[in-house]
Formats: structure tokens, sequence, C-alpha cells
């Protein structure tokens, strides 16, 4: 699969489930972690077996909420494994923010990185207050295009 292929097929799962369906609002914007971006490692490891398990195509359904749950069609897991292979090994797995939500589910977002062909990209992950996911997605983290080259100032002539 070409890395053009991959960048459509992040969005599909992005786009299934960002919140709970009462508070539908997409992932917070990726930034570097501040000084509050208290770092576990026990989540950490568990949103790699999360993301193993996407990549695997072999999700535990048991782990995500009823709403989520019942928006991930296995075509999704299928499509999703397909476009995670090309990233190689995962050579890096580190979290970038952590926060709370309006609707009490705290995110989580990983920046991975891979020996394969594709840039590295941010995974967002979020659980509900009993544990369940309830919000998963995965984003390519390629560098915004440089601004265009300011336009010629027009000079009145002379």
């Amino acid at each position: 699969m070409n890395p053009q292929r991959l960048l459509l097929l992040l969005p599909l799962v992005a786009g299934l489930a960002t919140a709970p369906a009462a508070a539908q609002s997409p992932p917070p914007p990726v930034s570097s972690p501040g000084p509050a971006a208290t770092i576990d490692p026990a989540q950490t490891a568990r949103a790699r077996a999360e993301f193993d398990a996407w990549r695997n195509g072999t999700i535990d359904r048991s782990h995500y909420d009823a709403t989520l749950n019942a928006k991930i069609s296995d075509d999704n897991v299928t499509e999703m494994a397909r476009a995670l292979r090309p990233l190689g090994t995962i050579v890096g797995f580190s979290q970038l923010q952590r926060g709370a939500s309006g609707s009490g589910s705290t995110y989580f977002i990983y920046k991975v990185v891979g020996d394969g062909t594709p840039p590295p990209f941010a995974m967002y992950i979020a659980f509900d207050p009993s544990g369940k996911i309830d919000g998963i997605a995965f984003r390519p983290m390629v560098p915004p295009p440089p601004p265009p080259p300011p336009a010629p100032s027009a000079t009145p002539a002379p």
C-alpha cells in the first residue's frame, strides 16, 4: 500500500468516534506536552496494546463502550490494520498530551513512529470514567505546508 493511500485511510477511523455521542467534537490539536502532561507508564502500555490490536486487526470489543463499539465495523478494523502495516517496526510510542473532556473522559495523544515509509502519526484514545474506550483516532502527523511567499508589493509608477 502506498503512503498516499495510508493518508486517506487514517482519517476513516479518526472519523468513527472522537467522543461519546453526547459530546461529539474532534480530538484536541496535537502539541508538545506541557508541564502538566503526566506520563503514566501503565496507561501508555494499555494504549500501545490497543494500537497493536488495531494493527493486527484483532481488537477486543469488550474494551470499548457500547456507543463506540456500534460505530466500528469489522471492515473498519480490517482497513486500518492494512493501513498501519506499512509503518514497519514501531521504534517510538510516546505520550504527547493528556487531558479531560467535558463528558468526564480522559484522553491521551501518542506519537507513533515506525521505521517504514509513512510519517509519524498521532493516536488519540479516550477512556470514560469506567475505563472503557469511548474515542479512538489515528491521524498522520505531517508538518503544515510552508506559508505562501508574500505577494509583491504594488508600488505606484513614478
